[in-house]
């Protein structure tokens, strides 16, 4: 038996007018009629290009990233975050917790209230700067 008489339908193909408004899901596309559409084939972006980044119709493959001299990123480890040497390396929240520094909220929680510094403003001047350099040890502002 044929495939008509075993009740298989014949593959038809989406015509340009079908690719471009994009509501047939059932069709197979061809390569011509993808060039019909005006739709343009995909290219690839050179290590030059990506370094150049004027080019923003072409795709970036890890070749061209790789070509481009981009380094891949790297994760600091505690003792990288708490020796403070390497700005190339990424934080994340375990290697901040493996070096000890607490969570900006953890970090206030730790300091005496304001209002039970007591009513002398000496007490309340020491608790705002005990405060100020929680914030900066801990990066949330800068020390400057």
């Amino acid at each position: 038996k044929g495939i008509k008489d075993a009740g298989i339908a014949a593959m038809t193909f989406a015509s340009s007018a079908e690719i471009t408004a994009g509501a047939e899901d059932g069709k197979p596309i061809a390569p011509d009629q993808l060039k019909a559409a005006g739709i343009a084939a995909m290219t690839k972006a050179t290590g030059a290009e990506v370094t150049t980044g004027t080019d923003d119709a072409k795709y970036v493959t890890p070749k061209g990233i790789k070509d481009a001299g981009i380094a891949a990123l790297t994760k600091a480890t505690g003792a990288e975050v708490t020796t403070g040497t390497d700005d190339v390396k990424y934080v994340t929240a375990k290697a901040l917790a493996d070096a000890g520094i607490e969570a900006p909220a953890a970090a206030a929680a730790a300091i005496a209230d304001v209002t039970d510094a007591g009513a002398d403003s000496a007490n309340i001047i020491s608790a705002l700067n005990s405060l100020l350099a929680a914030a900066r040890t801990h990066g949330i502002i800068s020390a400057t």
